[in-house]
């Protein structure tokens, strides 16, 4: 066994390793992987995303939605518009974060109970249960901001 460790990785790899860092919360050293996997490849689009959704976690909110703007225009998803409207709710644009819910049921009607899960998913799931999954997804974006 050798002691050397690979000096490249693939940047899906790379964006695991940051992700992983990420959710462990060395957010230091996650954003400077984001970074040079950013600089590698600036418009990979899921790297753009889990960068937006660290600095959230991060409390830069402001740099957070432009990013994760930046993603959806390059890759628009249903979590990366769930993410937008967590972001937006962090900065009182509650508005807009409803639009951003929105647009991610639209995208993906039969998985609304992900919407908002860190700014209300109980309640998301309490009306899910209560109401059925096809009436959540009209409901669910309010139902989160206001959790």
């Amino acid at each position: 066994m050798t002691d050397q460790q690979p000096s490249e990785m693939n940047l899906p790899d790379a964006l695991g390793m940051a992700i992983l860092m990420h959710r462990n919360g060395e957010l230091k050293d996650a954003e400077t992987l984001y970074h040079r996997i950013l600089d590698a490849a600036p418009d990979y689009a899921d790297a753009v995303h889990f960068y937006g959704v660290m600095l959230h976690h991060r409390d830069r909110s402001d740099e957070a939605i432009a990013m994760i703007e930046r993603s959806i225009a390059l890759d628009p998803t249903p979590g990366r518009y769930n993410n937008l409207g967590n972001a937006l709710v962090e900065r009182g644009r509650l508005n807009e974060a409803i639009d951003a819910y929105r647009r991610s049921i639209d995208l993906d009607p039969t998985n609304a109970v992900h919407v908002g899960h860190s700014t209300g998913g109980g309640a998301v799931v309490g009306y899910v249960a209560r109401r059925g999954s096809r009436r959540a997804a009209g409901a669910v974006p309010i139902d989160a901001i206001r959790s």
